[in-house]
């Protein structure tokens, strides 16, 4: 009877360790903040656009586990990844300025919470502009863009 208490007790205290395991993974995902420091005030400006469009971007960005810098490969202004519901903007894209990040996050939320397909308005073209035609032309192509999202969300 001895063996069989001490069996019970291991077998409590595996499984007791197993739900203080999973609890401290799900409480430390929940602590990750989903936008990254950086990019929070262009994802400010998003919500904000997509916003006064008459879209809640509340929802739109519910189902984005994350939305970040990364090193991805050379040539690759972003990336939206539908398998872990995340959109990467590369990192290199930082040295060319404010209207090219910003441009490459628009686009990239626009695959990831519009399914907008490339060419359906200028700032989802496969082709990156200088961040000169980007400031220049900054307010028709991001009334071009919420149209293309309104369109998308009917």
């Amino acid at each position: 009877t001895m063996k069989k208490l001490d069996l019970a007790l291991r077998i409590f205290l595996t499984i007791l360790g197993i739900i203080l395991l999973c609890l401290f993974i799900l409480k430390d995902r929940q602590d990750q903040r989903p936008v990254s420091g950086s990019l929070e005030p262009v994802v400010g400006e998003w919500r904000s656009d997509i916003r006064g469009a008459g879209i809640d971007p509340d929802s739109c960005l519910a189902g984005l586990r994350s939305i970040e810098f990364a090193d991805l490969p050379a040539g690759k202004a972003g990336a939206s990844r539908s398998f872990d519901h995340s959109v990467r903007i590369s990192r290199d894209l930082q040295q060319e300025g404010g209207c090219t990040v910003r441009a490459a996050l628009y686009h990239e939320l626009g695959h990831a919470v519009f399914g907008l397909e490339h060419g359906s308005c200028k700032l989802m073209s496969t082709a990156q502009v200088s961040e000169e035609e980007y400031r220049m032309n900054w307010v028709s192509m991001v009334d071009d863009y919420l149209e293309a999202c309104k369109q998308a969300k009917r």
